[in-house]
């Protein structure tokens, strides 16, 4: 099983980082492959933590490789929260 967490401060309010990740036509944008989002919190003074987890487990010849899966996945999802950040820190 490979666990990843990652997150990021986004130097803007709560509602403008929600008005990004919630705007699934958007989505494809940031991520690849989303099955689902979800909403933790939306209690704060302006500040945003965003955070991304997986939880993948990997069977099969996949299993053999699950470190470099693993910093692939860690990849992408540090690049998607960035690219989140910078469009709600510029608009």
């Amino acid at each position: 099983m490979a666990t990843i967490d990652t997150s990021i401060e986004i130097n803007a309010s709560i509602d403008k980082v929600w008005d990004i990740i919630s705007d699934l036509d958007a989505e494809p944008k940031f991520w690849k492959g989303t099955k689902e989002t979800r909403i933790i919190s939306r209690d704060g003074n302006g500040g945003s933590l965003l955070e991304a987890n997986w939880d993948i487990k990997m069977g099969g010849l996949a299993g053999m490789f699950t470190g470099m899966i693993k910093k692939h996945i860690r990849s992408g999802t540090e690049q998607a929260i960035e690219s989140i950040k910078k469009q709600a820190e510029s608009s």
